[in-house]
């Protein structure tokens, strides 16, 4: 029953993400999103998640308090960064 309430959250959150660049002038018919739960390392399953789409840009939010670089991001986001050598990374506040 949580796994369901969050997952509505999560899908709210990124519907309201998506609107918001498409006001900014996005393409949004090439933004995907998809909730995995129950996955060890949620930066593995994002950034294996990106690899079998053939994806360019992961986007992630920043959270937590990793000194990386002159700003502060989480655990999930840095790991992203260390995996997604060849892909572009935004980190959104």
């Amino acid at each position: 029953m949580e796994l369901k309430k969050a997952e509505g959250r999560m899908a709210t959150v990124s519907e309201d993400c998506i609107g918001l660049l498409e006001t900014q002038g996005a393409d949004v018919s090439r933004i995907k999103t998809k909730i995995v739960p129950g996955v060890y390392s949620r930066a593995a399953a994002i950034f294996g998640e990106a690899q079998e789409e053939n994806c360019g840009t992961i986007v992630v939010g920043r959270r937590g308090l990793s000194r990386v670089e002159e700003f502060y991001i989480g655990r999930v986001s840095n790991k992203v960064l260390q995996l997604a050598l060849d892909m572009s990374v935004w980190v959104i506040h």
